[in-house]
């Protein structure tokens, strides 16, 4: 399973027991031009900043999401639609 860090935004895979707990981000509020993609986390990540580098609400909802998850005592988050069916695909192909 792969999980958004929410201090870097970087993404780390976990197996089985190893799991950590997670937030769960599963809603799609804009066009699919500004929600984010496993591309945009590959491409357009910041690491000094840990900010995705891409105008529109995606980066907006990354951003409340991650600070929910700290608020909440959790360091990582899991998106449900556009971020997890790039990686699936990904690894389909």
């Amino acid at each position: 399973m792969r999980l958004i860090n929410v201090e870097t935004l970087k993404l780390e895979e976990y197996f089985g027991d190893a799991i950590p707990p997670y937030a769960i981000l599963s809603h799609t509020w804009g066009s699919d031009s500004e929600e984010l993609t496993f591309r945009d986390f590959e491409t357009l990540l910041d690491l000094d900043s840990a900010r995705i580098q891409k105008p529109g609400i995606g980066q907006v909802k990354l951003e409340g999401s991650c600070s929910q998850a700290k608020k909440d005592g959790l360091s990582y988050i899991w998106v449900r639609e556009e971020l997890s069916s790039w990686i699936v695909s990904r690894e389909l192909s």
